[in-house]
């Protein structure tokens, strides 16, 4: 079955939800708390630095981006350990 005919299958249970597309959900969530947070900024009602206004935009490709950095950083440490290894073991 070719991709473009993926959403039409003709035996499929009409019963059946669709998969929710998680990501897509949570930037909406966030973006819909964002817009909130904005309108309390501007009716006074919180006196919150703007940074913290927009956190829900940010907080997501910074988290991903601290994510990226930590398993990066895992697996340079488990190359070394195991270059040194190596090396170790053919000093013999």
């Amino acid at each position: 079955m070719s991709r473009l005919n993926k959403a039409y299958e003709p035996n499929r249970d009409p019963d059946r939800e669709k998969p929710i597309n998680l990501m897509a959900t949570l930037y909406s969530t966030l973006f819909v708390v964002f817009l909130f947070l904005v309108l309390l900024k501007q009716t006074h009602v919180l006196a919150w630095s703007w940074w913290w206004i927009s956190l829900p935009l940010w907080l997501v490709p910074t988290g991903g981006g601290l994510l990226l950095i930590v398993v990066s950083l895992l697996s340079l440490w488990h190359e070394l350990k195991r270059a040194h290894r190596i090396r170790k073991y053919k000093a013999r």
